[in-house]
């Protein structure tokens, strides 16, 4: 079953908040950082966002406490995503469905595309379940999602 069969479209909505800072505002969670985080292409930019648990932020206004994990963005120059180079979520996080709901929402506000990077082999059937279209050898990127 597709990524698409299981979520319901979400557009995540961008927050500017100085500095060089973001955030990627849903109703479930927030992806808050935008700091930069590796190296990248010309005419991209790799950014970290940290995954906020909105509910728990609500209730605790606990930053640390709120975060389920990390996102590594590649993002245009206009701003745009382009793709998704790292998701790291805690072992105690995973198969909870928060990993696939963030990357349909990284799809959906991409503009219905996004190119994922850096696959690693142990993570291939996880992404073939979220519906990644592995690319062929040679791509600079491993595989993308489209709805």
């Amino acid at each position: 079953m597709r990524l698409y069969d299981l979520i319901n479209e979400e557009v995540l909505k961008k927050h500017e908040h100085g500095f060089g800072f973001s955030e990627y505002e849903g109703s479930i969670y927030s992806l808050v950082g935008g700091s930069r985080s590796g190296s990248s292409s010309a005419g991209l930019t790799r950014l970290k966002y940290d995954i906020i648990d909105r509910e728990t932020m609500i209730a605790t206004d606990d930053y640390e406490q709120s975060k389920r994990g990390y996102v590594e963005l590649f993002v245009n120059n206009s701003g745009g995503i382009d793709g998704l180079v790292n998701i790291v979520l805690p072992v105690k996080g995973r198969k909870q469905g928060l990993g696939a709901s963030v990357i349909k929402d990284l799809v959906d506000t991409a503009g219905g595309s996004l190119k994922i990077y850096d696959i690693q082999p142990k993570a291939k059937g996880f992404w073939k379940k979220v519906g990644a279209e592995l690319t062929k050898r040679g791509s600079p990127y491993d595989a993308i999602i489209t709805n």
